[in-house]
Order: structure tokens, then C-alpha cells, then sequence
């Protein structure tokens, strides 16, 4: 397995690696690379050069090593003949341990719960304030000096989305920090090639579509009280009459303290508690977002309406 990692991470036209192995090994570092230079143009090479990293394999190698993997295991020890059905015993060997995030279809998903009218109207109805918030979180600097290659001031990074993230509070019992970032892999929109520098910056980055796509998964993920328990309240919190989700929340966290707040939302963190539709979860998240960030800003007023002003007011009393 190491000789293997070695051998497709040997990469394209480098110079003699400075990586000495076993005896043997230098060999097949030396063997792979030859093959890689004979399918590749300059420029192919030089980009794969500059985005792939001698200590780790991209999706391409990463792909080469299951082929070769199904090959070792099956068919150079004689149990499979067909290559195209060793690759297939393997895949269905690995699903048996892979856990249920891994076997996620974000088209699917986004099919079942994007592509739907009620969605697209809650998006319309606050495509303002979100598009403020994708914008002036998209020109931050969480992050500066890593990945200067893929950066970019118009798309938004996985440091900025981490930073509105962790500013925004959502994290919490039903919305762990691995969803968080799965809820960013899944949202990003692949590219035709991946060693270009502008796919590549397409690739490690989320544009104003995926932001939107992100908005909804976190929705999904999350916990949320029911329409009847922002309206009438909970026993014990007098909170009833709220207009939405944002302000129920927000003031049962001030009324109950933390551990009130991250126990309604443990408690609701099961399937009974999910019977809500996606766009309904989606409007109780928006409302969080822009009761939070008007809560915190300079303006006054609750208008549920989002300014640059009221945003960066927000970003730099966090990071203050």
C-alpha cells in the first residue's frame, strides 16, 4: 500500500524525488511518472505540478489507486480475471464500511428539495439579505495566505464560510461542525477541469448558487420548533407570540440561558421532531440569520432587511 501511494503520487515531469524508499520502490516512483508524462501536454503537466501536492494524492491519483487496488486484490491473485468486474467487487466491498455521509447524492437531494417552488419563494422573499451576506463574507479575509491559488474576492472560501458559521452561532447539539462542512463539499459544483487555475478556484470555493444550496442543507440538518411553539410558547418560558423561528430562538436563549436552548433543540433533534417541510425549515433559518446579525449591529430596528452597514457592523463587533 505504501509503494502504491508513492508510485501514483510519483506526479508529472518532477525532478528525482527526494523521497528514497525500498529497494524497488525509486523504480516504480520512476516507471509512473513516465507513463504520466506520455499522456499529458506541457500545460496539463505544469498545472498538475502546481496543484498537486508531493504528501498527497489528488482525485485523479486518488482514482488510479482504486483501479490498482481492485487489480492487487483481485485479479493479480488470481480470484477475478475481468478487470472491469474487479473494480466493481471492490467498490461493493468498501460501501459495506462506509458510513452513510459517504454514500450521500447531492443531486438527488437537490432534486427532492432545491428544484421546488416553495424553496425558490422563500429564497426570493430574502434574496436581498442573503446576497448582502454571501458578498461581504465573500470579500473577509478568514483565511488569507492559504491557498493563494484558489482565493478569489467574488466566490466565497471554506475559511469565510467557517468564519459566518461560527459568527452566526450555529453550530449546536442537532448541527454538529463535520455537517457543517459536509453541508460545503456538497454545495460546491464541479468543474471540467480540475487542474485549471479558474476551475480550480470554481472547485474550492461556493458562488451565490451554492450559497443558496448550503442555506437549505443547513436548514435540513438543523432542529427547529414547531409553527404551534412560536406562537403559543413553551411550559416554563414564557415565549409565546413570537412572529418566527429566529426571534423564538434567540429569546429563549436570552430568557432560558445555553443549556435551555441546546436542550430544546436535542430534544427536537429526532424524526418525530423532523416532520417539517425543507422550505419551512429553510424560512426558520433565514430568520436566525438576519435576527442574529440585526441584534447585533449598529442599526436599530428589526426590518428583517439586511444592509451592508448592519452586516460588517456585525463582522467586526465578532472579531472584536
Amino acid at each position: 500500500m505504501d509503494t502504491l501511494f508513492i508510485a501514483v503520487n510519483a506526479g508529472v515531469a518532477r525532478k528525482a524525488p527526494k523521497r528514497v524508499g525500498k529497494k524497488g520502490q525509486n523504480e516504480a516512483i520512476k516507471a509512473a511518472a513516465a507513463v504520466r508524462d506520455m499522456t499529458l501536454s506541457a500545460a496539463d503537466a505544469e498545472a498538475d505540478n502546481k496543484f498537486n501536492s508531493v504528501k498527497s494524492l489528488n482525485r485523479q491519483e486518488f482514482f488510479q489507486c482504486l483501479v490498482k487496488l481492485a487489480a492487487m486484490r483481485y485479479v493479480l491473485s488470481g480470484t477475478d480475471k475481468d478487470m472491469s468486474s474487479a473494480v466493481v467487487k471492490l467498490f461493493a466491498h468498501m460501501q459495506r464500511s462506509l458510513p452513510d455521509y459517504a454514500k450521500h447524492n447531492a443531486d438527488e437531494f437537490r432534486a427532492q428539495h432545491c428544484y421546488i417552488e416553495e424553496t425558490d419563494a422563500v429564497l426570493r422573499k430574502h434574496e436581498h439579505s442573503l446576497n448582502v451576506i454571501y458578498s461581504i463574507y465573500s470579500e473577509s479575509t478568514d483565511g488569507a495566505g492559504r491557498g493563494a491559488a484558489t482565493a478569489s474576492k467574488t466566490l466565497m472560501g471554506f475559511d469565510e464560510y467557517m468564519g459566518m458559521i461560527n459568527d452566526l452561532e450555529l453550530i449546536e447539539p442537532s448541527f454538529s461542525m463535520r455537517e457543517a462542512k459536509l453541508a460545503f463539499i456538497w454545495s460546491r459544483m464541479r468543474a471540467v477541469d480540475e487542474l485549471h487555475p479558474k476551475c480550480r478556484a470554481k472547485i474550492y470555493n461556493i458562488s451565490l448558487e451554492d450559497f443558496y444550496e448550503v442555506l437549505v442543507r443547513i436548514a435540513d440538518m438543523k432542529a427547529w420548533p414547531s409553527d404551534d411553539e412560536i406562537r403559543d410558547g413553551i411550559p416554563g418560558i414564557s415565549l409565546g407570540g413570537c412572529a418566527d423561528a429566529g426571534q423564538f430562538l434567540l429569546g429563549l436563549r436570552a430568557e432560558g440561558g445555553k443549556q435551555a436552548h441546546t436542550e430544546f433543540l436535542a430534544a427536537r433533534d429526532t424524526e418525530a421532531g423532523d416532520s417539517q417541510p425543507v422550505w419551512r425549515k429553510l424560512e426558520h433559518l433565514i430568520t436566525l440569520i438576519l435576527r442574529t446579525v440585526e441584534s447585533r449591529g449598529t442599526e436599530s430596528g428589526a426590518d428583517m432587511k439586511l444592509t451592508k452597514k448592519e452586516v460588517s457592523a456585525f463582522i467586526n463587533q465578532k472579531k472584536g
